[in-house]
């Protein structure tokens, strides 16, 4: 007995992707990526990496500034509320006092990154020409001095350097007439 094929009733239609594409014998999902398709993506990666790559000396130069404000403003109310506890008399006496710093705003007592100066003046200029002697004014200097120059707040300096005023007054109790 001889055996006949049985005959399709619908032939078998290709789309067009299928047939531009595809190998024969292969479905288009099976086949991956083309090396066209590789290097555009691998070029749009690399393009937003350097993209990003260049914006990282900016992000960490805004990142150093912020913290070398936040460390400035913990020395300078350290030096305001130390003023402010001292005996008046006993503040006065002292004409310049400098005090070390590290990169946390810690106090040390050898030079370190930061260095600051406070020079108390005993008199304060009122308005009209009037003078308080009740009214110390403290003039706040910070230098970040990580080389430890030997005058940090020299005219010559190139360091960098912030520059406070502060006023304290005599306790009510204690005024002197």
């Amino acid at each position: 007995m001889i055996r006949v094929p049985a005959k399709r009733t619908s032939p078998r239609k290709f789309s067009s992707v299928e047939t531009t594409f595809a190998r024969p014998g292969k479905s288009r999902l099976s086949q991956g990526f083309s090396l066209i398709e590789v290097v555009l993506a691998i070029g749009v990666v690399a393009f937003s990496f350097v993209a990003l790559l260049g914006l990282l000396p900016v992000g960490m130069g805004i990142f150093s500034s912020s913290l070398d404000t936040s460390v400035h403003t913990q020395i300078v109310q350290r030096f305001i509320a130390d003023a402010q506890q001292t005996d008046f008399d006993t503040l006065l006496a002292k004409t310049t006092v400098t005090r070390y710093f590290d990169d946390e705003g810690s106090e040390k007592t050898a030079p370190s990154i930061y260095t600051a100066q406070m020079t108390v003046k005993p008199t304060t200029a009122l308005p009209k020409s009037a003078v308080s002697t009740n009214l110390a004014t403290l003039a706040i200097k910070i230098a970040k001095d990580p080389a430890h120059s030997t005058d940090p707040f020299a005219p010559t300096s190139k360091l960098h350097i912030w520059s406070d005023v502060a006023f304290v007054a005599r306790n009510s109790k204690t005024i002197k007439p």
